[in-house]
């Protein structure tokens, strides 16, 4: 069954030593901001092939290099919930990669709530370390996957790219 990807901030999704069993911070909603009670996420094959260039797209789309936290969960576990699922073009450098975006839709508090204890309990949380990132984001344009042209100008300076490459 494929995954939903959900970036992240990892320290947000720690266990503090003041938390009940089984809590999870109230920091952690931040990482869940919906818009028009619908929420971004990225669906992953559940052999998780396309993982790599869906984290490479998200980071080049950002305006500079750095580590990326993700939350990673079984699609099944989101449909076992009730939440509805929409398939929308993604925005990043990687048009094809972009075809792996979904919105929660319809989302409710109650429904959000759900979502992330299901993270919490479920999900499993991950980090790609910053030099890692910029090593995949070349890789990326190197394979054709994206142009440096595409990038933003201040994530292209910071991996001293340019575009007469």
């Amino acid at each position: 069954m494929p995954f939903l990807l959900r970036k992240v901030t990892r320290p947000k999704w720690y266990p503090l030593p003041w938390l009940a069993d089984g809590e999870f911070q109230a920091d952690a909603f931040v990482d869940l901001r919906t818009r028009d009670n619908k929420l971004s996420v990225w669906q992953v094959d559940d052999e998780r092939k396309n993982l790599t260039r869906l984290i490479t797209a998200l980071a080049a789309n950002g305006n500079k290099p750095d580590n990326l936290d993700y939350a990673l969960l079984d699609l099944q576990v989101i449909q076992a919930i009730g939440i509805t699922i929409a398939t929308v073009n993604g925005d990043t450098p990687d048009k094809a990669a972009n075809m792996w975006h979904r919105d929660l839709v319809e989302l409710s508090a109650a429904r959000l709530f759900d979502l992330a204890r299901a993270i919490h309990q479920h999900g499993s949380i991950e980090r790609i370390p910053k030099k890692q990132i910029i090593g995949l984001i070349h890789q990326s344009i190197e394979a054709g996957h994206f142009e440096v042209s595409d990038l933003k100008p201040d994530l292209a300076n910071k991996l001293r790219l340019s575009t007469n490459d």
